[in-house]
């Protein structure tokens, strides 16, 4: 009886025989050649490429596209790499390439994948006289659409241009050769004709815009108005006629955004999109809208030159849309102060007119002019005073004044408590809710309501107005999982009366479309095995930041650099949230260091003494006279020499010491720097 272990060995033993004994095809160890009836083509690609089948394929159609290269001539070659614009690398393997796939006649013969060497091999051969049918049947189908197109009645617009960008598609598969035919009594080369009649009609298109009002928009927001025009057929004498069922593109000439409709066709002559974002800062942007003939083609694939040739077309008749981008909403709104408490009415009057300038000189609001909003109020039969507390009534009065949101202050003071409590709500009249509310509380001094109002007036607006508008964080980094600690470092005193949060918060990159409160904020970027880096940012409203953050990986070399200069600095560059244990040993390392760098500065001080020593014991020597002085002077200056000597070497070694500790702390520091 096998066992299980054993049916495994045997297995694993035999696999292997199998994969490194395949039969390899003759037509890989000797390639047959292309001849005089058959375009050959062989196409490889690594089996660790999880699209190999499809890359072999397209390496087997280049191989084939060569060949055929060679039989167009240099003429035709070069005057279709002019009109496309594309190089002749390009014009072999990407044009012929692609025209390819839309023949009939490839035959794939055969494939293998090579398990040892993970490789896939795949064998096409194309008949030569199949590629001339295929040209035939081409050029024919173009005259017999031509023919077809000369039929249809001058009002059968749009079919017209279809028929007209269907043979233009055949003439894509002739690879530029002549194709001449009969046209209302006239012979005509159909290379020239076709291009030339798409455009003839094309300009028979009138494209009108009828607004009135200036398109605007604010970056990374929906353009409120809508991108509108009308498309009619020129008519000498008679009214132009509504064009129905034309497809259109719409696209950014200068500028960038989304559009809420990919597929755009008239209806009764009405062209319609909208931009559902834009996405470029640019101040003044462009949209431009024409006719979109790709989508009148036959076969629906991309082809990426005829693509290009037919927008090529297209431009002839194009309508364009200048819109100005703010980074900055530009809200319309009314704003209502009302008061319950002790205060006067022409102190009413005056912190409303004051409000009225502090959000034109702070805010990008443009405010609804009072005397307006009074006859709205009215007609309602209300005061401002007694505005509706409810968000429903605030859309009723929002939308009599035309206003985007309405903006509601009000003022309670306590008498008893000497507490004001100032509360603003901003109701989106769209969204027909409070979308934010913000209560600020100040403790009254004696005496001092209506100062201390009037001082702070300025800065609740600022801080209410950021916090409709926040800043958006877009940030990555040059590699995952980075993750970045972030603190609000904004002068708290700004703003009395609101708590700002200074607490430290953290999250991962990458950040896209991350809401921040406006104010200073630092950046602490961290991920193991990365220096850390530090960015402090002033984010302002809706201000959009930030450029990419690039790590520095770690290296040995910095670590030993680091603590051979200062013990122990090595081992805490390389500590991270894995390997904190390496703090502690920093600690050890330095600890150590600065105690042999102190000792080594005291030997040094302790030699600079002996050496004053041995000079006084010198001079003396020198001077002395007498025999007893000479002896007495000579015993001293040889134990100061000796004093000397000692020190020096002292000295030295714990130089020496020093040294080699910090060779070892700066090599331990390499030597133990975590690779991830």
């Amino acid at each position: 009886m096998f066992s299980i272990k054993k049916w495994v060995r045997l297995i694993s033993f035999i696999v292997p025989i199998f994969v490194f004994t395949q039969d390899i095809p003759w037509w890989i160890d000797s390639p047959p050649s292309t001849d005089d009836n058959i375009y050959v083509g062989i196409g490889q690609s690594s089996t660790n490429n999880p699209n190999y089948s499809l890359d072999a394929e397209k390496n087997a159609f280049r191989s084939i596209a060569l060949e055929i290269n060679a039989q167009i001539s240099g003429q035709t070659r070069s005057r279709i790499t002019s009109i496309n614009d594309i190089s002749e690398r390009e014009f072999t393997n990407e044009f012929i390439v692609s025209t390819l796939g839309t023949f009939k006649g490839l035959r794939k013969i055969d494939d293998f994948i090579d398990r040892k060497n993970k490789r896939y091999y795949i064998y096409y051969e194309y008949a030569k006289k199949d590629h001339q049918k295929n040209i035939e049947e081409a050029k024919q189908r173009a005259i017999n659409l031509v023919k077809e197109y000369e039929t249809l009645p001058i009002d059968d617009f749009v079919y017209r241009l279809q028929k007209l960008v269907h043979t233009y598609e055949s003439l894509f598969q002739v690879y530029g050769e002549d194709i001449f035919t009969d046209v209302k009594s006239r012979n005509v080369n159909l290379q020239s004709y076709i291009p030339s009649e798409i455009q003839k009609l094309l300009r028979q298109i009138k494209l009108r815009d009828t607004s009135t009002i200036p398109y605007k928009g604010v970056y990374m927001e929906s353009m409120p108005m809508e991108l509108y025009f009308l498309a009619s057929l020129q008519q000498r004498g008679n009214e132009d006629i509504p064009i129905d069922n034309l497809p259109f593109v719409f696209e950014f000439e200068a500028g960038s955004g989304d559009f809420t409709y990919q597929d755009v066709n008239s209806r009764e002559g009405q062209v319609i999109n909208e931009v559902s974002k834009i996405t470029s800062k640019i101040p003044t942007q462009i949209i431009r809208s024409f006719v979109d003939l790709k989508a009148l083609k036959r076969d629906t694939k991309s082809f990426p030159y005829l693509d290009k040739a037919l927008d090529k077309l297209s431009l002839i008749n194009t309508i364009s849309f200048k819109v100005r981008v703010s980074l900055v909403s530009e809200d319309q709104i009314f704003f209502a102060v009302t008061f319950s408490g002790g205060f006067s009415k022409p102190f009413q009057d005056k912190v409303r007119n004051n409000f009225a300038i502090s959000f034109n000189q702070n805010t990008k609001f443009k405010i609804v002019d009072r005397m307006i909003v009074q006859a709205i109020l009215d007609q309602l039969g209300l005061t401002e005073d007694q505005l509706c507390s409810q968000a429903e009534c605030d859309v009723q009065v929002g939308k009599k004044l035309g206003v985007k949101r309405m903006v509601k202050i009000n003022f309670n003071y306590s008498e008893s408590s000497n507490e004001l409590e100032v509360i603003f709500t901003d109701t989106d009249v769209n969204e027909k809710t409070p979308s934010k509310q913000e209560p600020y509380r100040i403790q009254i001094k004696k005496g001092r309501l209506e100062g201390t109002i009037l001082s702070n007036l300025d800065s609740w607006v600022i801080d209410f107005y950021n916090k409709l508008n926040p800043a958006k964080i877009n940030l990555e980094a040059n590699t995952l999982d980075v993750k970045v600690t972030y603190k609000n470092i904004t002068d708290e005193s700004n703003v009395t009366g609101v708590d700002q949060d200074s607490r430290k918060e953290f999250q991962y990159l990458p950040l896209i479309d991350y809401e921040f409160e406006p104010g200073d904020y630092e950046f602490i970027f961290e991920k193991d095995g990365y220096e850390s880096k530090t960015r402090k940012v002033t984010l302002g409203a809706n201000s959009v930041c930030c450029d990419p953050v690039k790590l520095k990986e770690k290296t040995q070399f910095k670590a030993f650099a680091k603590s051979f200069i200062f013990p122990g600095s090595g081992q805490r560059y390389g500590s991270d949230s894995r390997n904190q244990y390496r703090t502690k040993k920093s600690l050890t390392h330095t600890a150590i260091g600065i105690t042999a760098a102190a000792l080594t500065v005291y030997t040094w001080y302790a030699l600079s003494q002996s050496q004053s020593s041995y000079d006084k014991s010198q001079l003396d020597y020198s001077r002395a006279t007498s025999v007893v002085g000479i002896e007495s002077t000579r015993k001293e200056a040889i134990i100061a020499n000796n004093n000397l000597n000692q020190s020096y070497q002292t000295a030295v070694a714990m130089s020496a010491l020093m040294a080699i500790f910090s060779m070892y702390s700066g090599v331990d520091a390499a030597v133990t720097l975590p690779k991830y």
